[in-house]
């Protein structure tokens, strides 16, 4: 069993998830600043885990393609998915019930799960079916590789004129009392991964660090603010200058 099945398995075996089940705001900030030409949509969340990322594309019209390397997580990520679809069965017939045609009716989370393909498999050598519109990576920090290594391959899952986000621990945040590895080799230097997205072929829309108070021990404090790397760019269309 690797690493990250046992980190799933003891969270799920204890009646919790091993990360929050709400989207990171800095991934949802970042979201905002994609625009698509595409209705119909489609991603990949690259280290899906238990999908809370790929909760939040489906919500926003994504067919999206969770792809995920622990078996346990993936398990865990569509044992949520049926609950969020019988949750929202429920709702709907509460509202049909109470009959409320005088208010718009909510978003069904079941539908927006049906748009998500669940997968077991390794971004090393898994590859895609075809390119799609948007190739999301959040927080995967892996001792075995890094995510500029990766570029390349990340890159080409692009369509033209689709977009690649990753949005990531920060090495800014090496000596700060905070969630995330401890290695600076591990943590993402944004100009680092900017440089290596244009060497892939990509134009380079966004590349920051953002900070955010989520001090280690819940402070606040401004010295233990985390901070996230966040770095957003688009394959350009063919012909365009």
């Amino acid at each position: 069993m690797s690493e990250w099945d046992e980190r799933y398995l003891h969270a799920h075996e204890s009646g919790s998830l091993l990360f929050p089940p709400a989207p990171t705001p800095t991934v949802v900030e970042a979201l905002d600043h994609v625009t698509l030409a595409s209705p119909r949509p489609s991603a990949i969340d690259v280290g899906a885990g238990e999908g809370r990322h790929s909760f939040e594309l489906a919500r926003r019209g994504f067919s999206v393609t969770a792809l995920e390397g622990s078996q346990v997580a993936v398990g865990k990520a569509r044992e949520r998915a049926r609950l969020v679809a019988a949750d929202a069965r429920a709702l709907a017939a509460d509202v049909r019930t109470r009959a409320a045609a005088e208010a718009p009716a909510p978003q069904a989370a079941g539908s927006a799960e049906g748009r998500i393909e669940w997968v077991a498999g390794d971004v090393r050598r898994w590859e895609p079916s075809s390119p799609v519109d948007l190739v999301l990576v959040a927080f995967l920090h892996q001792a075995e590789f890094t995510v500029t290594g990766l570029m390349p391959r990340l890159s080409s899952w692009v369509a033209q004129g689709g977009w690649l986000l990753l949005v990531g621990h920060s090495r800014a945040q090496a000596d700060r009392d905070v969630s995330g590895p401890k290695d600076p080799a591990r943590l993402w230097d944004p100009t680092d991964v900017a440089e290596s997205m244009r060497r892939s072929g990509l134009d380079v829309v966004e590349a920051r660090d953002v900070e955010h108070p989520r001090g280690g021990d819940g402070s606040g404090q401004s010295g233990d603010w985390a901070v996230d790397a966040v770095c957003l760019a688009r394959r350009p269309r063919a012909g365009s200058s």
